[in-house]
């Protein structure tokens, strides 16, 4: 019997939780995946095949994971499955000791820094969409920010979701820096 299993990831030398997360520079304009062969360690062991595919400037996360990623692996999945049913065994060796270890990307990590630059602040909502969500707070209230838009370099446009004593506020609101 062979095992098998897919890593989704930004950079193909991560290793770790998931690996599309806010830390990672979204700089990058490619992303891809990795079918490999499970061993002891966190998503260790050959790599049977990889895949790649762009990241658009102002994809968000559930953007590239859902559209891209996700249909590109069980491609991906089905053809690693063809290779076994053919006799053909890849594995290459992943080089953990080459890769940068990749953690949780978690509420606190999603929170948003205004004094940051532009650009920053707009990767982390993209990073943070859709889970956990990007959030800031405004007049003592949890506000989570799930898309944003740039444009004239200085200027978002950003949908906001407020949550205030158990009712939801939807507004849109010009955020100027």
């Amino acid at each position: 019997m062979a095992l098998f299993n897919i890593i989704p990831r930004f950079a193909l030398n991560i290793v770790g939780h998931l690996r599309l997360t806010g830390r990672l520079p979204w700089e990058k304009t490619r992303t891809g995946l990795s079918i490999f062969w499970p061993d002891d360690g966190l998503d260790e062991g050959p790599i049977m095949l990889q895949k790649t595919c762009e990241i658009g400037p102002d994809e968000t996360l559930g953007d590239v994971y859902f559209n891209k990623l996700f249909p590109m692996g069980v491609d991906a999945m089905l053809e690693g499955l063809d290779l076994i049913k053919s006799g053909v065994q890849i594995k290459h060796d992943q080089r953990l000791e080459d890769g940068t270890y990749e953690g949780w990307f978690r509420k606190d990590d999603a929170k948003l820094d205004w004094s940051k630059p532009i650009a920053e602040v707009y990767n982390i909502i993209r990073a943070a969409n859709p889970a956990p969500g990007a959030w800031t707070t405004q007049n003592g209230s949890e506000v989570k920010i799930y898309d944003a838009a740039k444009w004239m370099a200085k200027v978002h446009l950003v949908k906001l979701l407020i949550f205030l004593k158990k009712a939801l506020w939807f507004r849109e609101m010009v955020v100027v820096s």
